[in-house]
Order: structure tokens, then sequence, then C-alpha cells
């Protein structure tokens, strides 16, 4: 995680399959969404975790990595806004309130527990973006470096085809 976009898996799987996981993830906390009782933000979420959950799979399917830009920037602007949270929950444990004291901490340790998945999930696409960049499936254990130094000695060793036919031909 400390080096951001160069992971070359997730946990036991390559970065297609943490994708996968990452995406079932965005579709399973839209449906605990849709099964809340809370009422405010409820249209809001359900639809920024399916279309989240969407490109995601949409990025895999078509091998794109300007798919998964768009799903950092969606990322992105939810980490800032789960950030911001933080800071006003953390001001609210330290408050005189009528709220328990477990119920503050409890909230403030959920949203930073998913603030750091979603750090998790930021550095994951980061990391498919540059190895769909670099020419990689994103199913392969190897990261983007990996992936270009195979390219480039791939390329050191090949022949071009055009020295060959010039040579062989007898006119």
């Amino acid at each position: 995680m400390f080096n951001f976009g160069k992971m070359k898996n997730f946990g036991f799987l390559p970065l297609g399959g943490g994708c996968i996981v990452a995406a079932v993830f965005h579709f399973i906390s839209c449906l605990l969404v849709i099964f809340s009782d809370e009422t405010e933000h409820k249209a809001l979420v359900i639809s920024l975790s399916a279309i989240l959950g969407f490109f995601i799979i949409l990025g895999l399917v078509l091998r794109n990595f300007i798919i998964f830009y768009v799903v950092v920037v969606f990322l992105s602007c939810t980490l800032l806004y789960n950030m911001t949270i933080l800071v006003f929950l953390i001001l609210f444990v330290f408050s005189n309130s009528p709220v328990s004291i477990q119920k503050r901490v409890f909230v403030t340790f959920s949203v930073f527990v998913t603030i750091l998945f979603e750090l998790l999930f930021l550095n994951l696409y980061m990391s498919i973006i540059n190895v769909y960049k670099a020419g990689g499936t994103g199913w392969e254990h190897k990261n983007y470096m990996e992936i270009k130094n195979e390219k480039t000695e791939q390329n050191k060793n090949k022949k071009p085809e055009d020295t060959l036919t010039i040579e062989d031909y007898n006119a």
C-alpha cells in the first residue's frame, strides 16, 4: 500500500481479481444503503455506489485505463467527503453531546476504516491503470515495471521482419 500505484497483486488475487472484489464491495454497500432506514442521502449513495461498481466492471471488460481514471476521480471525491466527515466526527467526539461516547467513537472508527479501504482501492485502481498503460492485462501477478521490462526485452530479441524478406528475395 505504501508503493502507491505499484501493486502487483491484491492479496492472493491478481489486480483484475482485486477490482472484482472492489466492485462487489461497492455493490454490497449499495445494497446496504437500500435496506437501511436512513433517507437523507439514500438516492445519492445508491447511485454513486452503483455507478462506481459499473465503471469498475466496464473498465475490466474493456481493459481501458481511461475508465479507471473516471473511477479514481469518483473515489477521490468520496475519499475527500469521508475525510471531511472524519474531521467533524473527531470534533464531535470531544464535544459535550447527549449521544454516548461509545456511539461517537464507534462511528468515528467505522469512518476511519472506510477511509483505509478507500485508500487501498485507490491504490489498486492506480496500479491497474499503470498495468494497462504498460500493455498488461491485469490478470498477471506483475506490476507495470516488470511488464515494461518484459516488453523491452522482447523488442530487443525480435529481429526486424523487413530485413529477413529482403535477404530471402532472389530476382
